[in-house]
């Protein structure tokens, strides 16, 4: 089976969510309501009279007496803990009114709708559990506004889109888990920035691209099971697809610890992302294997001047960074891809092949 950041310390075991219908959240600007009027927010919100324990709640007894709430020396809520309790409803933007909070925990409910931007305002939070509900919508940019974050679980939701590139400020995270949602977009690459991830869960997403390798040292990781090559593996995929034993130049392409930049014909950004292979007139032979596509961020696609056959991959119509694409004097048969015609700096008319309908 595979890892879960529940196998970590504090983490929530895993339930069966139950749909229901979820009202619409109104934002509340930080501080406009005091915490205990955040809280009542939350009880009817989440449908506090089906709660499992809700002890306390509702009554005139100091905040930290009420069931998974704990306060400071001065009465301010630090954590909210309503694991597996039964809540159903929505999140309230009301939330946003706990200025102290650390930790807040909502894993294994009911919940629904989307996330409130508002939660970004809580600039002390450490911790943001929200696993295992039923919330959609986007993952907001706001939740990049939390210096103090180390533990982030979103998984097992119905969120879609794109990972803000806001989250990559969170530099303290050491648990990262958006699994078994319907996100998409490119595979975010500054992953490999945080330098303090144990546990990443990715998988059960629809992410394009490939990975950078640096992330399967992480302590615990899905990675296999998204179905993403590392973006070495797409190029060693390119060299055996194309006889690379044959090749006229092959330098560190069999190496396995030679940086993608030293390989011959490959450069790399800053990242260490792949942008330009130039491998033209150096006797390639088979065909284009399909994993190309996975080199996302390609710029430049020179092969020309080879022996290539077969058809042009449709996933090379994926690559919508490229802006160079040379494939002339190959021996390439079927048809072009709409999408690569589109590209600025093309010699696919020199290939008299149509396009694919």
């Amino acid at each position: 089976p595979k890892p879960s950041p529940s196998a970590a310390p504090a983490a929530s075991p895993t339930p069966t969510p139950t749909p229901t219908t979820a009202p619409s959240a109104t934002p509340v600007l930080p501080g406009s309501i005091s915490e205990r009027e955040a809280l009542v927010a939350v009880y009817h919100a989440t449908g506090g009279e089906n709660w499992a324990q809700d002890s306390n709640w509702m009554t005139d007894e100091p905040l930290g007496s009420w069931r998974g709430v704990t306060t400071d020396r001065n009465g301010s809520v630090i954590e909210l803990d309503l694991n597996r309790n039964l809540l159903s409803g929505y999140i309230p933007a009301g939330l946003g009114s706990l200025p102290n909070l650390r930790i807040l925990r909502m894993s294994g409910n009911d919940l629904e709708g989307t996330i409130p931007a508002g939660i970004g305002n809580l600039s002390e939070l450490t911790n943001l559990e929200l696993d295992d509900n039923n919330l959609s919508g986007s993952i907001p940019a706001e939740l990049g506004n939390l210096p103090n974050l180390t533990w982030l679980d979103l998984s097992g939701n119905d969120l879609s889109g794109p990972i803000p590139t806001e989250l990559s400020r969170l530099t303290g995270l050491t648990v990262f888990a958006l699994s078994d949602n319907g996100l998409t977009g490119a595979f975010p690459w500054w992953l490999k920035k945080l330098d303090d991830l144990l546990i990443l869960h990715m998988s059960g997403n629809h992410f394009t691209g490939c990975m950078p390798e640096d992330l399967l040292g992480i302590w615990i990781e899905d990675l296999s099971s998204t179905h993403l090559p590392t973006c070495r593996e797409a190029l060693v995929t390119v060299f055996f697809a194309t006889g690379g034993a044959q090749w006229e130049n092959s330098t560190n392409w069999r190496d396995s610890a030679a940086p993608l930049a030293q390989w011959f014909g490959v450069k790399t950004d800053a990242d260490g992302r792949v942008t330009e292979i130039d491998l033209s007139g150096n006797g390639l032979v088979g065909t284009l294997p399909p994993r190309i596509g996975a080199l996302i961020h390609l710029e430049l696609l020179d092969l020309s001047g080879n022996d290539l056959v077969g058809q042009i991959p449709p996933e090379l119509g994926e690559l919508t960074n490229l802006s160079t694409l040379y494939l002339g004097g190959n021996r390439l048969h079927g048809c072009v891809p709409a999408n690569l015609r589109k590209i600025e700096s093309n010699d696919l008319n020199s290939l008299g092949l149509d396009d694919c309908q």
